[in-house]
């Protein structure tokens, strides 16, 4: 017997009912945050397709691959926290956090819906290297990000209000010491290509060509 992992249960509380749809699973839950989910792995892991008991009160944040074909939606009720994929002209809710709207963005790596990190308002970092479709790990940062940019599928970049960048090199699973950008209070941050990166702060914008081991300033006339 296997339990389904935390990230990946049918939304909501109670489940009501479990049925076989052909080769699928499928499940009914009620109260806070329900939904009907589906499992395509015999039950292992569960995304919820339809009758979501939640509303899109605001939206936080979307990414969306180069080629519009798989879309994420971040998206919070006042209270509970949402994140929606769209692929094959179809919306599922891939991550359900209840009790946490503090999460503020999605962010994928260049050229893939595969790698996928949702973070904001603390230390939490929500990873999945399959678009959400089977599997979330719950990871931690080393400061609340202010921003994020993910270069691969393995490194990213963490931004915090420091001006201060952190990297990652196995897809959050360990952070490497925040280095100064001297950029100020950091704004936003990208990754331009492998071991590039550009930081904005309200001081100046500064960039590295190392993966962020060293920075270079240059002040905003």
């Amino acid at each position: 017997v296997l339990s389904t992992s935390l990230y990946q249960r049918p939304g909501g509380g109670k489940v009501e009912n479990v049925a076989w749809d052909g080769s699928n699973a499928v499940a009914a839950t009620n109260g806070n945050e329900s939904a009907f989910s589906v499992s395509k792995d015999d039950g292992k892991d569960f995304n919820d397709i339809s009758l979501i008991n939640t509303t899109l009160q605001s939206i936080q944040d979307q990414a969306m691959t180069a080629d519009g074909s798989t879309w994420f939606l971040l998206s919070n009720d006042g209270t509970d926290t949402s994140l929606f994929r769209k692929a094959d002209g179809a919306w599922e809710r891939v991550l359900s956090i209840t009790g946490n709207v503090g999460l503020s963005m999605v962010r994928l790596a260049h050229g893939s819906a595969d790698t996928v990190y949702v973070a904001g308002g603390n230390t939490n970092l929500y990873f999945s290297n399959d678009s959400g479709e089977n599997s979330w790990q719950l990871r931690a940062l080393n400061a609340a990000p202010v921003d994020l940019a993910v270069e691969s599928a393995d490194v990213a970049y963490a931004l915090d209000n420091t001006g201060k960048v952190s990297k990652t090199t196995n897809g959050g699973f360990i952070w490497g010491t925040a280095v100064d950008t001297t950029a100020g209070v950091g704004t936003s941050i990208i990754s331009t290509g492998t071991d590039s990166v550009v930081v904005g702060g309200t001081d100046d914008i500064a960039w590295s060509t190392d993966g962020g081991t060293t920075w270079t300033e240059k002040a905003v006339s």
